[in-house]
């Protein structure tokens, strides 16, 4: 759960949330705003792409397996956009080629499906509560 510093400035963040699941991006996005985070889901790289470009998110939640993308591509491409972008991606897959080459993209978490909420909850909160130390 997010402490009050970070609910306190969550108006200054937004998360963007992709994955292949639309059901599970929404889901995720709508737990974010329940802690008083705005946060957009969607199922297309190509749309979390346009959506970044438009408005720089704090954090970005990326499933690796996309249908329109290469989850490790969208996060080159928008660490492109944003070199300070934190990222998190979410796969189902086990390989560890995957993780390292996910984690040379510079994420600051590489999350396992069926995903552990209370983890994601604890990494968006340090995230958040790291951003705030840099900006004060």
């Amino acid at each position: 759960m997010l402490q009050r510093s970070a609910i306190a400035r969550a108006h200054l963040h937004w998360v963007l949330v992709v994955d292949q699941d639309e059901s599970a991006a929404g889901s995720l996005a709508r737990r974010f705003q329940e802690r008083g985070l705005m946060a957009h889901a969607t199922a297309s790289g190509q749309e979390a792409l346009r959506l970044a470009s438009l408005r720089k998110p704090t954090l970005a939640i990326i499933d690796l397996m996309l249908t329109d993308m290469d989850g490790v591509e969208l996060a080159r491409r928008l660490r492109a956009l944003d070199p300070e972008l934190a990222m998190v991606v979410t796969t189902g897959d086990r390989r560890p080629a995957l993780e390292v080459e996910a984690r040379r993209v510079g994420i600051v978490h590489y999350a396992h499906k069926p995903l552990d909420l209370d983890r994601l909850d604890a990494v968006t909160t340090r995230v958040l509560h790291s951003l705030e130390r840099g900006q004060g």
